[in-house]
């Protein structure tokens, strides 16, 4: 079987590599360049194609080139005769989706993300966004969904799709509980510190981290030996935003931006912290919350209907209004006071998250596609 895989997230990297082991021949068009190492390791046997860096997704001034539409579609087309698929899986609807729809290629499977087809996150906002979202769903010979509002969002678009719980899933051989690793303690200075970690990045407002560095703030006056890492690339208006806010509220000793860290080289980061924070306003189901789930550290996270399919409050987390500073700060102290409560969460974010283990997700895909061929 051949499966070209259309795509730009770490998540495609660690399902192409699951499906090689299986004797799947995996291709890739991406819009960033994968075969680097950029997005974790990759085995040999992945075949890459990168006629379209650049070009599938958003340009630089955040918009859609409309401009180089025709001639990005000519390129996918010649590139799927060249390479032959038996099925083209595309992941994430917006550009990689649009494009895929448009080849008029089948079999199609599509992968939602959350933010590209979850109504409350902005995936029908533009006339463009709402027409390419039907029009992909429905050309799809298959749906795959993050969470069950996704699965209702894709029914009201076309009622006949029966989409199927596809999540990004962890690396078992990658993510796993570990000691503070000391290298990182040394480097930071983290001795005898109680760490916490942001993992999702300044990428958009509404990833709350404004909420995260005043709760953050807080806790610190109160624990003085508290320590908060910044995950992602801050080189933007966010960024720049965050970095003020940190300077202001005089925790820039208690504050660390870490930047963009390489997939294969996290698992060290997340172990090193006791406890992570994620506030989105708007979610989906994020590969980084199970790969902090499978090195067994509590989360505090924004609730919302996709997040609590995978925290459950008061059992393997917390989740709490995402806006809600007091409700925070209370949170970090439970869980850093009670020791044992940290036990008990790790105990159950363990076994919890052993159902969404990338190579069991892999499984469930393969056989989506032999029914499709069938």
């Amino acid at each position: 079987m051949k499966i070209l895989l259309i795509g730009s997230k770490n998540r495609v990297i660690t399902f192409a590599n699951q499906l090689v082991e299986k004797d799947i021949d995996v291709h890739i068009i991406s819009n960033r360049s994968m075969k680097n190492g950029e997005f974790g390791n990759v085995d040999s046997r992945i075949i890459f194609h990168e006629d379209l860096l650049n070009k599938l997704k958003k340009d630089a001034k955040n918009k859609y080139p409309v401009i180089k539409f025709p001639f990005t579609l000519f390129t996918l087309k010649r590139l799927i005769t060249k390479i032959k698929p038996d099925i083209i899986h595309a992941f994430f609807i917006q550009g990689h989706g649009w494009y895929t729809a448009l080849s008029g290629f089948h079999h199609f499977v599509v992968t939602t993300m959350g933010s590209d087809i979850n109504e409350n996150q902005g995936a029908s906002s533009t006339f463009i966004k709402k027409t390419m979202l039907n029009y992909t769903i429905k050309k799809a010979d298959l749906v795959t969904v993050q969470s069950q509002q996704g699965r209702k969002e894709v029914k009201k678009i076309d009622p006949r799709k029966d989409p199927i719980i596809f999540r990004a899933g962890y690396n078992p051989d990658l993510f796993f509980p570990a000691p503070k690793p000391k290298y990182l303690i040394d480097k930071f200075s983290l001795k005898d510190k109680f760490i916490i970690i942001s993992p999702r990045g300044f990428h958009k407002e509404f990833y709350n981290i404004e909420t995260i560095v005043q709760g953050f703030a807080d806790f610190n006056m109160q624990v003085k030996n508290s320590f908060l890492l910044l995950l992602g690339n801050y080189n933007n208006d966010y960024g720049e935003k965050i970095k003020i806010m940190v300077e202001k509220m005089g925790i820039k000793s208690h504050s660390e931006f870490l930047g963009y860290i390489n997939h294969d080289d996290l698992r060290d980061y997340f172990n090193l912290s006791d406890v992570a924070v994620s506030l989105t306003l708007k979610d989906g189901f994020p590969a980084s919350l199970t790969e902090l789930m499978a090195c067994g550290k509590p989360i505090i996270a924004g609730e919302n209907k996709s997040i609590n399919e995978l925290i459950d409050n008061n059992k393997n987390g917390f989740t709490i209004n995402p806006t809600d500073t007091n409700e925070l700060i209370n949170k970090l102290l439970k869980l850093y006071k009670d020791k044992s409560l940290r036990k008990r969460f790790e105990k159950n974010i363990i076994k919890d998250v052993e159902n969404h283990s990338a190579p069991k997700y892999c499984d469930l895909m393969i056989n989506q596609y032999d029914l499709l061929k069938n």
